[in-house]
């Protein structure tokens, strides 16, 4: 379980020093892809790779939601005047923590109605695996649609007219 947060801890470190030198808005894009990427792995991971191959992904999934978040965070806080940072990071912790419970919420449905694990007293690792693949490959569908959603802000930005105020050069 502790796999992911000390990738997440590593890699956020790495990228805020990466986001001071590069376009974020392609920090942000390689993050949900990386997380895709994990997720991908997730959704057909199977009983046979063992717990190397469900650290692995986590790991994945957790280097992609850090170089997402910190590139996200420094981006919006970036665009934000001095008088009104304060709130506008208290709306990006609210924003987590409502994608959390949100998130958690659905994912257990999902994994319930899949797998039916909370009916039965033993637990199949069949029924397992089922319930997590499916988890996971509502998660790829939900990271091709932000993908899709940040390639056509990315787009609708560089037509714009205003100078870009996301390059670091």
């Amino acid at each position: 379980m502790v796999a992911s947060p000390v990738t997440v801890a590593i890699t956020s470190h790495v990228v805020g020093r990466i986001a001071d030198r590069y376009d974020l808005m392609n920090i942000i894009l390689c993050g949900i892809f990386v997380i895709t990427v994990g997720a991908i792995g997730m959704s057909f991971l199977s009983i046979s790779f063992g717990l190397v191959g469900y650290i692995l992904c986590l790991m994945t999934i957790g280097c992609g939601y850090a170089t997402f978040t910190s590139s996200n965070n420094t981006l919006t806080m970036s665009g934000a005047s001095p008088n009104v940072r304060g709130s506008i990071s208290g709306i990006l912790n609210l924003s987590r923590n409502l994608g959390l419970l949100t998130g958690a919420s659905l994912m257990s449905t999902v994994f319930d109605s899949v797998s039916f694990i909370s009916h039965t007293s033993t637990l199949q690792p069949a029924s397992l695996e089922e319930g997590l693949n499916a988890v996971y490959r509502l998660a790829v569908g939900l990271l091709i649609g932000a993908i899709v959603i940040h390639l056509f802000a990315k787009h609708k930005q560089k037509y714009a007219t205003t100078p870009s105020t996301y390059h670091k050069n």
